[in-house]
């Protein structure tokens, strides 16, 4: 999955200074959309995936990562799916139905999205709501859904744990910080000095945070170039990944980490087109399996938001991801070190919460000034 977690961020739009994206949680939902695709509409969707040809191969693979990570991460990883689908005069096929709830426990509820869009709208921003425990409450903007929308395949993550190793709010202070535009900035610094996973690998320090009762971990990618981000956005891959983690062992470190909180809306459906998925979204689509002709969908609209805090408490994180299969209509075209380290996170970085035992990272984002939250400076 992590091919696709690295190209997906690379492919989206967003100029932010600081941006977040949860590759996870888009995932999961275009798993709820594959069943539902035929011909060259589903070959371009397992593509960008890098999913085997072998449609069972890809959901039971999938569906075991997923229960695995659940079941180490009980205590603070929620992950939902629904499947809510229109009430009157649509004829959906029972076996889409049947893949979303069996392999992926997704909910399914009728809506009047014909009649009464906005208020289905906002019954699923009330679900997104409950299911992030209020981080994200208006996934959906107005307009979405629409009269002609007849599935809407939702995921959603909620993640909250407290650090396995405490940071002590009395030892916060003002720190330096160089932003992206080179400007110094005084910003609120945890400390802690412990044992932490690092490692020291051509243009980047990598430091690994563990949380309480979680495989998840946060790891923090710092490049050695004060201004490194961009060269470190455009390397990052899964191999460069795998190959900075292999070098991880424990190391004394003095760190200094800024407190951050960032929320981003990328554009998606632009990402997804970049990594090959294009007939998906246009009237050539094919997705027969979610109901058959003379009936003719598309996916008219994709929706993402994702958000990450980090304090000294731990972090709270949560994202969703909403696919809107619309009906075509005639007006539609769409290394160990002997001694304390210092690590001091005082220019741009990156980071990623991944689960060690998985591997699989469930959001990455980048931070180039710790002062904004949602483009905004405290």
């Amino acid at each position: 999955m992590n091919d696709f977690t690295f190209e997906l961020y690379a492919a989206r739009k967003d100029a932010s200074v600081n941006s977040v994206i949860s590759p996870a949680s888009v995932y999961w939902a275009l798993l709820l959309l594959e069943p539902g695709a035929r011909g060259q509409t589903a070959a371009q969707l397992r593509r960008a995936l890098h999913a085997p040809e072998n449609a069972d191969a890809l959901h039971s693979g999938a569906s075991a990562l997923t229960r695995d990570l659940l079941q180490s991460n009980s205590q603070v990883l929620r992950v939902g799916n629904a499947l809510f689908t229109e009430r009157e005069g649509f004829d959906i096929d029972s076996a889409f139905v049947d893949a979303a709830r069996d392999r992926y426990r997704a909910e399914i509820e009728q809506l009047d999205f014909r009649n009464h869009s906005p208020e289905a709208r906002e019954h699923i921003n009330e679900w997104v709501g409950k299911q992030t425990t209020g981080k994200i409450q208006q996934l959906l903007p107005p307009g979405s859904p629409s009269a002609d929308t007849r599935v809407m395949l939702v995921n959603a993550v909620a993640f909250s744990a407290k650090w396995a190793i405490g940071f002590d709010e009395a030892n916060r202070l003002p720190k330096d910080f160089t932003d992206g535009e080179g400007k110094t900035l005084h910003v609120p610094t945890m400390r802690a000095a412990a044992y932490f996973l690092y490692s020291d690998s051509g243009p980047v320090r990598v430091l690994e945070l563990p949380y309480d009762d979680s495989t998840v971990v946060l790891d923090v990618l710092l490049p050695k170039a004060q201004q490194g981000l961009a060269d470190l956005e455009s390397s990052l891959d899964a191999a460069h990944l795998d190959r900075w983690l292999g070098g991880l062992a424990q190391t004394e470190v003095r760190l200094e980490l800024p407190r951050f909180n960032v929320r981003s809306r990328p554009e998606v459906m632009g990402a997804l087109q970049q990594l090959g998925v294009v007939d998906a979204f246009t009237r050539g689509a094919n997705l027969e399996g979610i109901a058959a002709a003379p009936t003719r969908l598309w996916v008219s609209a994709v929706a993402h938001e994702a958000m990450v805090e980090i304090t000294e408490k731990g972090t709270e994180a949560a994202a969703a991801t909403a696919i809107d299969v619309a009906e075509i209509t005639s007006a539609h075209e769409p290394t160990p070190r002997p001694e304390p380290i210092e690590f001091k996170v005082d220019h741009p970085f990156m980071f990623l919460l991944r689960d060690r035992t998985t591997q699989q990272v469930l959001f990455v984002g980048r931070i180039a000034n710790p002062l904004e939250i949602g483009g905004s400076p405290q």
